[in-house]
């Protein structure tokens, strides 16, 4: 039979820390010590993701931010002037790197795979910009072919960017 512990031994003695928290064994030992390790991978995570952001992360707080990339330039000022003189609810053919600001349109082609320029209203070019997977002599063909049998006027050009509509 097991000795009686002695009643004049301090608890910490007899199994339980200072704190009166008796040591967690069994099988809840090992569940224990897997919320550990969660938040422990949980912590290195964070810290790396944080420090990850300020090393290499294009926010305001990070080490290579610049503000000027973010500013709006004349380009842009023109380039919303030109959408402004699209009709909300006309068919818009254009290419790669301007359909990204047509896309809330509910008609809207990529140059040069339109199969019916019968529903297409405006024709949105940019000469400076992506002319994939049109080379250049495809490409001013394609703005001849533009005035000429498609059927279209140049209403506005301005820069390199040139706006055509509907005769």
């Amino acid at each position: 039979m097991p000795p009686a512990p002695d009643p004049d031994l301090s608890r910490d003695r007899q199994g339980a820390d200072p704190a009166g928290h008796r040591g967690v064994t069994g099988p809840h030992a090992a569940a224990d010590g897997r919320v550990r390790a969660r938040r422990a991978l949980a912590a290195f995570l964070l810290v790396a993701a944080g420090g990850s952001y300020l090393l290499h992360g294009p926010g305001i707080l990070a080490r290579g931010f610049d503000g000027a990339q973010y500013r709006s330039t004349e380009r842009a000022r023109l380039m919303q002037e030109v959408l402004a003189r699209i009709p909300p609810g006309a068919g818009v053919a254009t290419q790669t790197n301007l359909a990204p600001h047509l896309t809330s349109r509910q008609h809207l082609y990529l140059l040069p795979w339109v199969r019916d320029w019968a529903a297409v209203d405006y024709v949105l070019l940019d000469r400076r910009g992506n002319r994939y997977p049109l080379g250049d002599d495809e490409y001013e063909r394609l703005e001849a072919e533009l005035t000429g049998r498609l059927g279209f006027e140049r209403l506005l050009e301005m820069e390199d960017l040139v706006l055509y509509r509907r005769r």
